[in-house]
């Protein structure tokens, strides 16, 4: 158990961690964001759509379909049946927290790919995709849904071997969405590593504001309480 006495020095910890993460997340961001508005196309992005596109077969095919969906009508379903579980259960803070942070990540990522205007690839997809191409939805968004779930998980069920066991499996699901994107020809390798990126910047982003009011309460209370006590 935590002392309430050490709870500020671990939330600072935290926040410091955090703000390291997100700034060099940031930066690693708008690297490759530069990188990929003065070149259309990387060598290793369309060798890597090469080898994907020789490995194809129906049967995989089937399965890359089902796995992008995970990322796609399915995860929006499920972020609403979360939310309203969330509510149901009282769980008003976490639910508020989930729904923002899927919501302005997909929000977020609608704005950038307007602003960065990178064109698909047309290297013979499997499927339609009519917007534009960095960063991948896909890959950005699941990857603040399914880390969103194992952090609130964590923090309602305080059972580290359980939200550590959910968390592997997460990122191991957001990596074959990603995957299944670039199977199905619809993104650049370097589209979804963007999204990847630009996911870990909101969803860390939002959780060090997070902290950093808690740790504002806190010592709000304690100077509150402290006030008090001398009257």
């Amino acid at each position: 158990m935590i002392k309430k006495s050490n709870a500020p020095l671990l939330l600072f910890l935290e926040m410091l961690l955090g703000s390291a993460a997100t700034f060099f997340s940031l930066l690693i961001f708008l690297k490759l964001t530069g990188e990929v508005m003065e070149n259309e196309v990387f060598p290793i992005d369309s060798q890597i759509l090469s080898f994907f596109y020789h490995v194809r077969t129906p049967l995989l095919t089937a399965l890359m379909i089902n796995i992008t969906n995970l990322g796609g009508v399915i995860m929006i379903t499920l972020a609403v049946i979360i939310m309203i579980v969330f509510v149901i259960k009282k769980y008003f803070k976490e639910a508020l927290i989930f729904a923002f942070l899927f919501c302005m990540s997909g929000i977020n990522n609608v704005l950038l790919k307007n602003l960065i205007k990178r064109n698909r690839p047309q290297f013979h997809p499997l499927i339609t995709e009519k917007d534009y191409s960095f960063p991948s939805g896909h890959a950005m968004n699941s990857f603040v849904f399914y880390f969103t779930l194992s952090y609130l998980l964590f923090h309602i069920t305080k059972n580290k071997k359980l939200s550590i066991t959910v968390a592997l499996f997460s990122a191991f699901l957001v990596f074959l969405i990603g995957i299944s994107r670039i199977y199905l020809g619809v993104h650049y390798p370097s589209d979804v590593v963007g999204g990847y990126v630009g996911g870990l910047v909101w969803f860390i982003s939002v959780l060090l504001i997070q902290k950093t009011l808690a740790v504002y309460k806190i010592f709000q209370t304690r100077r509150v309480s402290g006030k008090q006590k001398k009257s």
